[in-house]
């Protein structure tokens, strides 16, 4: 019998139900961010992440609630995107610019979810690259660059640094 597919098909995931999820598969990794780059990785995944849920919130609609805040999930996620892939010692307006880019451009300039063209966190990312390079791509330890092919040409012996990711 063949594979069932098509339109008729129901399921009772929501846009709403499926941001909560990404929502939650994030949080180890802010945890980890959190933890490498201390209390100032924390203000920069919530500066970009009230700002996407306020500039959609405005953008929207005439009166701002809660409701209307949390709208239906992708404000969060694509602000707590954007505040993960900064680094941590990006400056306070970095954030929140990246994420009013990010929502008012990318995103609703062309139609909202679903619609847009790139991903809203990374259109954020390569605009704040190509306008602010400077203070994207400065990191703090515990990150050191490396410039060659890859860091087990640097080592002779195996490290467990490499497994963890802090390398």
């Amino acid at each position: 019998m063949p594979k069932l597919t098509g339109p008729f098909l129901r399921t009772d995931e929501t846009i709403e139900s499926v941001m909560r999820d990404v929502a939650i598969a994030l949080v180890p990794a802010f945890i980890a961010g959190v933890i490498f780059f201390g209390l100032r990785a924390l203000g920069i995944v919530v500066l970009a992440t009230v700002s996407a849920m306020l500039c959609e919130a405005l953008l929207l609609h005439r009166r701002i609630s809660v409701q209307k805040l949390l709208g239906d999930g992708s404000a969060l996620v694509t602000g707590m995107f954007v505040g993960l892939i900064l680094p941590s010692s990006a400056a306070w307006w970095v954030p929140i610019l990246g994420s009013v880019f990010a929502i008012a451009i990318v995103k609703l300039a062309f139609g909202g979810i679903g619609y847009n063209i790139f991903n809203p966190a990374l259109g954020a990312r390569a605009f704040l690259a190509l306008g602010f390079t400077g203070s994207v791509v400065h990191y703090f330890k515990p990150f050191e660059a490396v410039t060659t092919a890859t860091p087990l040409l640097t080592h002779n012996s195996f490290e467990w640094a490499l497994v963890w990711g802090n390398i």
